[in-house]
């Protein structure tokens, strides 16, 4: 939880973040964000965020995700100060209702 009032950035609003889990991969520390969306385009179901670089509190990777499953304009408009709410029934525009 204290881990989590770090994250400001627009882009945590497209994935459930009460789901984040913390995970070894080849003895890497990795934060793994599930995506927010109903039918995410990847098959791991969301972006792995390695903790033990030095961009370790970069956002890109977590950014070109969403873009890849919201759209860039769903993205830029979160960063505009738009507000985004978690979609529930797979349309990306009941995200912006």
């Amino acid at each position: 939880d204290a881990l989590k009032k770090t994250w400001h950035s627009a882009v945590y609003s497209f994935f459930k973040l009460d789901a984040v889990t913390v995970q070894y991969l080849d003895g890497c520390l990795v934060h793994f964000f599930p995506c927010g969306a109903c039918k995410c385009k990847l098959p791991a179901g969301g972006v792995r965020h390695f903790q033990d670089s030095k961009d370790k509190s970069s956002t890109t990777n977590i950014r070109h995700h969403a873009n890849g499953c919201w759209g860039k304009e769903a993205v830029d408009y979160a960063f505009s100060g738009g507000k985004v709410v978690q979609a529930t029934s797979g349309s990306v525009f009941s995200a912006f209702a």
